[in-house]
């Protein structure tokens, strides 16, 4: 099959919609995305995150312990032994179904970039 080329893939965190205002739990999601060769982005799969609670005089998360819980959690659940470090042929089966053509050994080498919203700068600094 041949599709549009994926030229990269990006994992991007935001802050949940449903985040409720008023209280200290922060819930993120994280999306991963195939970039194309003309710029545009395909959703690969977003159900991914997780939701932190701060107790006491914490303040809300710093941007590099968000940045560095994105790079966990794209990752495969560690109790599983016959993973890859990150789940390439999981994310070509998806990109596939989804009209695109690459394979595991283009995302290994391709870039892969970790963006914030700007809603999580916002609440981060």
């Amino acid at each position: 099959m041949t599709g549009p080329r994926v030229t990269g893939l990006i994992a991007l965190c935001d802050v949940d919609d449903d985040q409720p205002s008023s209280t200290r739990v922060y819930r993120f999601r994280v999306s991963e995305l195939a970039q194309l060769a003309s710029g545009d982005l395909v959703l690969l799969r977003d159900d991914l995150g997780w939701t932190t609670e701060f107790i006491g005089e914490d303040g809300p998360p710093e941007l590099n312990d968000v940045l560095s819980t994105v790079e966990i959690v794209v990752l495969p659940d560690e109790d599983d032994p016959g993973c890859e470090p990150h789940p390439w042929e999981w994310l070509v089966y998806l990109a596939t179904r989804r009209g695109l053509s690459v394979t595991a050994d283009e995302l290994k080498e391709g870039p892969y970039g970790i963006y914030l919203s700007a809603r999580v700068v916002e609440l981060c600094t």
